[in-house]
């Protein structure tokens, strides 16, 4: 008769390593609470050491959920800096897919910590007060809102978190609005603002304000877009409609592209060209290899290579500049936006689909009023 195998002692709680290298802790408390170490830790042993300390006050007897975490906040939280808490709160943070920050968002955080509120980062978070926000805040109000709002509410996030892990009594971040900036709307461009671009400009540079213009997709989208991302469909004989597969997009961070997946699944879609815009493509997919990788914007023709940002927005401020239009290049993703909503008349969920947007509210920020008032007047008799 075999002799039954032992159980393996149960190790007490709970590791996991982040990307960043650095590790968490956590253990399920006598009263049945999951209980999280309140910071990470460099090293494996460290972690380890940790639990095994929680795990010795609870076997002596000596565990209280209430003074452990205060014991740890307060150690932890005398010396705490802005800048350690951000980073902490950035490597920790899951988003509502259960995934962490992309990459793009990390770099956002990080700049509106150190060089926004740079004045703030190396301060122990215990000492900055209501007052330090507001020396800080109302300056950058008067010099630039838009960033001033976005850093401010940004700040006040980290501190809700400092308050919830019992690094701080209270949060000083108590000013009326300071996360309120009214966004004025970009410009877009005319319809015949967008032809003339088109017309004059050079190369491949054509091509992508043609799907720019006719297709709506964002920057990154487009300069990663291969070969077997574009179909050609006949729903009739006499017709030829062009089908962009958008699956993947190109960012620029720290000085590099990176090709990634969209940041929502929602940006992963199909999008139908119109007729307008068939010419100009199908004649650049001539000059395109035939694999089905190859990349439909090469740099000087180098498969492999993005655009530079340098020379893309040297190209864009030719054209634009000819046509006397200020905007960006995103603005023809809302010209397209607003074009498309106003010639299709399509359903909520259309232009939604059509822009790669998760909500209405979102689709909506694209859409511009096109000074159509008196022609929607006459339509009411």
């Amino acid at each position: 008769m075999a002799t039954p195998k032992r159980k393996s002692r149960r190790e007490f709680g709970r590791l996991r390593t982040l990307p960043s290298g650095k590790h968490q802790a956590s253990y399920l408390s006598p009263d049945g609470v999951i209980i999280n170490a309140p910071h990470t830790f460099q090293t494996l042993e460290q972690a380890k050491a940790w639990l095994a300390k929680q795990q010795a006050a609870i076997v002596t007897g000596e565990w209280s959920a209430v003074t452990v975490e205060r014991d740890e906040a307060a150690k932890e939280g005398r010396n705490l800096t802005l800048g350690e808490l951000a980073k902490t709160w950035r490597e920790t943070r899951i988003n509502r897919s259960g995934e962490h920050l992309a990459l793009t968002t990390v770099r956002e955080y990080e700049r509106l910590i150190e060089i926004v509120a740079k004045d703030l980062a190396r301060k122990p978070i215990r000492s900055i007060t209501a007052r330090d926000v507001e020396l800080w805040h109302a300056p950058l109000k008067r010099a630039t809102p838009n960033q001033a709002a976005k850093a401010y509410g940004h700040l006040s996030t980290l501190m809700k978190y400092a308050v919830r892990r019992k690094l701080i009594a209270d949060n000083p971040c108590d000013i009326e609005n300071g996360a309120r900036h009214d966004n004025v709307q970009s410009p877009i461009p005319t319809l015949e603002q967008v032809e003339s671009m088109i017309a004059m400009a050079p190369g491949q540079f054509k091509v992508l304000l043609t799907l720019a213009a006719w297709g709506g997709f964002r920057k990154g989208e487009l300069l990663e877009l291969r070969r077997k991302d574009l179909a050609i469909l006949r729903p009739s004989p006499d017709e030829v409609v062009i089908d962009v597969d958008i699956s993947k997009t190109a960012i620029y961070v720290d000085g590099e592209w990176v090709v990634k997946a969209p940041k929502t699944k929602s940006s992963i879609r199909h999008v139908l060209l119109p007729q307008r815009a068939n010419e100009v493509v199908l004649d650049h997919l001539k000059s395109i290899p035939i694999q089905p990788d190859a990349m439909l914007f090469p740099y000087k023709g180098v498969q492999g290579q993005h655009i530079p940002t340098n020379a893309f927005h040297l190209m864009w401020d030719e054209v634009r500049k000819a046509v006397n239009f200020t905007g960006t290049f995103h603005s023809l993703r809302a010209f397209h936006l607003t074009w498309f909503a106003r010639e299709a008349n399509p359903t909520n969920k259309e232009l939604r689909d059509r822009g790669g947007h998760t909500t209405d509210a979102m689709a909506n920020r694209y859409q511009r009023n096109t000074g159509r008032e008196l022609d929607l007047v006459r339509r009411l008799g």
